[in-house]
């Protein structure tokens, strides 16, 4: 008993020694979450808000949430007991408006044997990032001891569907067959002609139908030709992809006062692209 009381002992005064050998250090975080295809693309500011932040200082426990979200969607902060050490959320800087930051004044850790002394560490940090468009994605990074450490830009990849804005140009000629020819001939260019012009519809559209866009055919100021008509920009949503491209079906109605209301077949209209279409009344 005397031989097992000593053991208990000696491992207490050891416990001791050691807890009173540790130093505490910590450190400020301040980073940047940021969509992939948009940072790669230049966008002026691809910061991405609402994300919620989790920091962990042990790599084992945040594994631990990352298999309960992919067992069953359950957060971190579902847990009764929480594996991370603290937690922020995106917002935008209030000082510059820039998307996407987050920031944690003051992690604090223990090292009983500091890389650099009692003065300075190094301590590997572990972060999960989540948010419902992005899914949930792990970052690690070293964290220095009393310095603000500035992580990223934190690249992430969206896993759902993002509408974007997408625009393209669309000019063309309305002109009427005079002769009968069934073909377009120089001088048959018709002035005053109201188009409107409907972006992205699965069918012909009704002429009482209120049009995206709307405009007249005319002169041109430059070149003098007539019958000229021209949307500089119809925008429209699209699903984003990595090379922006779109392609909608888009119609046009016409209306003049002695050639009357046409509705046109269906036509393509292609994002960043100077389209033309021509329309016979």
């Amino acid at each position: 008993m005397k031989l097992v009381f000593c053991n208990i002992a000696g491992l207490i005064l050891i416990s001791a020694l050691l807890a009173g050998c540790s130093v505490v250090f910590d450190s400020s975080v301040t980073g940047m979450v940021v969509d992939k295809d948009d940072y790669e693309h230049s966008a002026a500011d691809p910061g991405i808000n609402d994300v919620q932040v989790y920091c962990y200082l042990d790599p084992d426990k945040r594994q631990e949430d990352i298999d309960l979200w992919n067992a069953d969607g359950t957060l971190p902060e579902g847990r009764e007991k929480k594996n991370y050490l603290l937690d922020s959320t995106t917002a935008p800087d209030p000082l510059s408006g820039i998307n996407g930051i987050f920031s944690f004044d003051s992690v604090v850790w223990k090292r009983f044997f500091p890389k650099y002394g009692k003065s300075e560490d190094i301590r590997e940090t572990y972060f999960l990032l989540f948010h419902e468009s992005y899914g949930m994605n792990a970052y690690d990074a070293a964290l220095v001891s009393d310095t603000d450490t500035l992580l990223g830009p934190i690249q992430v990849e969206r896993t759902s569907d993002r509408l974007i804005r997408y625009g393209g140009q669309l000019s063309g000629i309305v002109w009427y067959d005079i002769n009968s020819n069934f073909q377009y001939d120089a001088g048959e260019e018709i002035n005053g002609a109201e188009i409107k012009l409907y972006l992205d519809k699965d069918s012909p559209p009704a002429a009482g139908d209120v049009p995206d866009y709307g405009t007249y055919s005319l002169t041109d100021p430059d070149s003098g030709q007539s019958g000229v008509y021209q949307f500089s920009e119809a925008v429209w949503q699209d699903i984003m992809n990595a090379d922006r491209f779109s392609e909608i079906t888009s119609y046009c109605i016409t209306n003049h006062p002695t050639f009357g209301t046409k509705i046109h077949p269906a036509f393509s209209l292609y994002a960043n692209t100077a389209n033309f279409q021509a329309l016979e009344l």
